[in-house]
């Protein structure tokens, strides 16, 4: 999952509500995983009017929970946003991305699957010739 975020009002953010920007949770039949995606502390998305670039992979180490069985079973995933300077925030929020992760075995059979296919194709050009 990632994200692009702006700050629009180029005030430093205090996030005294939560220490983070943007916090993803992942939820299966069989547990939860929960990830601050932009990072802890005080201002975030920088106070430069740029675009940042902001995302949760699924390495287990960086992640509170269990994760391996909230993405057992996935039900739901959720991404909070806080960003909070008084009445002055203002965010720019783009390009929401949730991309698939192949599994393990998909690609062990396509690796297989490819190596029959050119052990055939090897097997008629000998053959031809």
């Amino acid at each position: 999952m990632s994200f692009d975020g702006k700050n629009l009002s180029n005030h430093a953010s205090d996030l005294q509500s939560g220490p983070w920007f943007g916090r993803v949770v992942i939820t299966g039949s069989a547990g939860s995983a929960t990830r601050d995606v932009a990072g802890m502390g005080a201002g975030l998305p920088l106070a430069d009017g740029q675009w940042h670039n902001f995302s949760a992979t699924l390495t287990p180490a960086l992640w509170s929970g269990n994760l391996a069985a909230a993405l057992a079973n996935a039900t739901a995933s959720t991404l909070t946003l806080e960003f909070n300077n008084a009445i002055v925030e203002s965010a720019g929020l783009d390009n929401f991305q949730i991309s698939p992760v192949p599994e393990p075995k998909t690609a062990w059979l396509f690796g297989v699957g490819g190596l029959a296919v050119w052990w055939r194709a090897r097997r008629a050009a000998q053959a031809r010739g």
